[in-house]
């Protein structure tokens, strides 16, 4: 199909012959298209083109609300968050506090800061609740909230969310879109 949009006719059967249409005096054989139809397709190629570049985003739209979680898996949610606060040196009130802003941001009703208040102070098994996130298929949310409290700057900050990723199996694209996300709503 290309050679004939370049002009190019087909070989004949003998190997030495000269291809028709492509010596230099040959006019090209361009095919006219329609308006509308160039346009289409440029169009779709740049839709194309936009997509494959933010193909993670597209087919992973992670937006943590929890609006819309049932409340069972608010509490899972909410307990992985805790759990995340309790990593390294202990909060303090400004750290739990902008915990606190950020889970009411994405939806927490006073209920849920209320429980997230409890879970902060209960013992955590990390194995069960990990379990209980994998088995609810919660991981790449537990992984966006607990980068959301966690103080990027902590020592124990990094090498928790590489484990936390490691044992939710949250996927490596979808690791580098939630942190891309993350940085961009940090400024």
């Amino acid at each position: 199909m290309l050679a004939r949009w370049l002009g190019a006719g087909s070989k004949s059967a003998d190997p030495d012959s000269e291809v028709v249409g492509t010596s230099p005096a040959a006019p090209r054989n361009f095919q006219a298209t329609e308006p509308g139809t160039a346009l289409g397709e440029a169009l779709a190629a740049k839709v194309l083109n936009g997509w494959l570049q933010n193909w993670q985003q597209t087919l992973f739209p992670l937006t943590v609300n929890l609006r819309t979680l049932d409340p069972a898996r608010i509490d899972l949610l909410l307990r992985a968050t805790a759990l995340a606060i309790a990593v390294g040196p202990p909060a303090d009130d400004t750290r739990l506090q902008a915990a606190r802003s950020w889970l009411h941001s994405v939806g927490a009703a006073p209920e849920h800061l209320l429980a997230f208040a409890a879970a902060l102070g209960e013992p955590v098994a990390p194995g069960v609740l990990l379990h209980e996130l994998q088995t609810a298929n919660l991981g790449a949310y537990a992984y966006a909230m607990s980068l959301a409290v966690l103080d990027q700057r902590d020592a124990h900050a990094q090498p928790f969310l590489e484990f936390l990723a490691a044992r939710l199996a949250v996927p490596a694209s979808v690791v580098r879109s939630v942190r891309g996300r993350q940085r961009t709503t940090a400024r």
